[in-house]
């Protein structure tokens, strides 16, 4: 540990409150409550002011075993669930209360799950969080900490941000393909290819240990490149499947838990019996069917087809009938391309939100461990 740090328990420079509101009876009101849940409910009525980190005393998934998912922060005057403890700092000019919510919040398997109890219905003793020992930097590293990850934060909000726009922009393209002009402009699935090769027509350079496969797990997410996995299947079995694709091609499950979901498919592979697939002949009509496919429109009719069962099951032949938007070559190619761009957009947000977060993790494991000090130099920026 640095010079300057100190090792302090939880009772020594906090008080600990427990909640006191049923979250079920609450009465919804003016105040935030916090609840176990990622978002606050509200109360019409407050049980603390100031600010405080707000510990789950049970466990988050029960059943004999230990977690918790969350630890909050709140501030004002707020509400707390009589399921919740409430960490309050004595002393706001030595201890920031935001920085301890990092430090609970980054090391809560190590410092709080670890000290849960019981058999049936694990839980954390108001005691045990008293108990807890935290590692505290000098009030000014304190403020630097938090301001850093604070900052990462916003980054990390703003790249979300630009995620949900590029998603909803997609659900609105894959929406507004339904609005054609006439008739001819619309087809049934089984109007186009099924993805089903004879069986003379055969793959090449298939081995038995190494025949491309798709399963409903690999097309999990609506719109998104399905990549194959292998799996050990005979030559000869794999060679006579009728379930094998060429080219580019469109999937969806039709049966199970994730029925309806939408995914597209370059090259030659077999697929998964829960699957109906269409093959196409060009990239952008392949883009531009998943996105019909995935539409809140196309989604509807193909669960309304299922009916409302324990195991969801759209047959292939009730699928082949189902009716997609199909425009021109022209008209297929220009919304390929600007799906591809938006998906471009959506996968960039993705890759830097998971980059930032890691990013946090790595700063919040180095930061509060003392592995890593922020300059002083840095408080002309916080000044700023």
């Amino acid at each position: 540990m640095r010079e300057g740090w100190m090792t302090v328990r939880v009772r020594d420079f906090c008080t600990i409150t427990k909640g006191t509101t049923p979250t079920l009876k609450a009465v919804p009101g003016p105040y935030p409550l916090v609840v176990t849940g990622e978002e606050f409910a509200s109360s019409a009525d407050y049980q603390l002011e100031g600010e405080a980190v707000c510990v789950p005393l049970v466990s988050s998934t029960g059943h004999g075993h230990a977690s918790l998912k969350r630890v909050h922060y709140a501030s004002g005057k707020f509400a707390v669930a009589n399921i919740i403890a409430a960490v309050q700092v004595k002393d706001s000019a030595r201890y920031s209360t935001k920085y301890l919510h990092l430090v609970l919040s980054h090391f809560r398997n190590e410092l709080l799950v670890s000290r849960m109890k019981g058999t049936a219905n694990v839980s954390l003793s108001i005691s045990a969080i008293a108990d807890v020992e935290v590692a505290l930097p000098p009030i000014s590293e304190q403020r630097r900490i938090v301001d850093l990850i604070a900052a990462v934060d916003d980054a990390i909000e703003a790249a979300a941000e630009e995620r949900r726009a590029a998603t909803e922009s997609l659900v609105a393209i894959s929406e507004s393909l339904w609005d054609v002009p006439e008739r001819a402009q619309i087809r049934t699935l089984g109007d186009l290819f099924t993805g089903e090769t004879p069986a003379s027509s055969n793959p090449a350079n298939w081995t038995p240990e190494d025949v491309p496969f798709i399963t409903p797990g690999d097309v999990d997410r609506l719109g998104t490149e399905v990549q194959s996995t292998s799996r050990k299947v005979s030559t000869s079995a794999a060679k006579a499947s009728k379930r094998t694709l060429r080219g580019h091609a469109v999937l969806q499950v039709c049966i199970g838990a994730t029925i309806g979901k939408v995914g597209t498919h370059h090259g030659e592979a077999l697929y998964n019996q829960q699957i109906n697939a269409v093959s196409l002949g060009t990239r952008f009509d392949a883009v531009f069917l998943a996105s019909a496919m995935s539409s809140p429109t196309f989604q509807s009719r193909l669960k309304g087809r299922a009916g409302k069962t324990t195991m969801p099951i759209v047959s292939k032949s009730a699928w082949g009938v189902m009716e997609v938007p199909w425009p021109g070559h022209e008209r297929r190619n220009s919304v390929g391309s600007s799906l591809e761009s938006h998906k471009s957009m959506l996968q960039s947000a993705e890759t830097t939100v998971s980059a930032l977060r890691a990013l946090r993790a790595e700063l919040l494991t180095a930061c509060l461990s003392g592995d890593h000090e922020i300059p002083a130099s840095y408080d002309a920026l916080l000044e700023a």
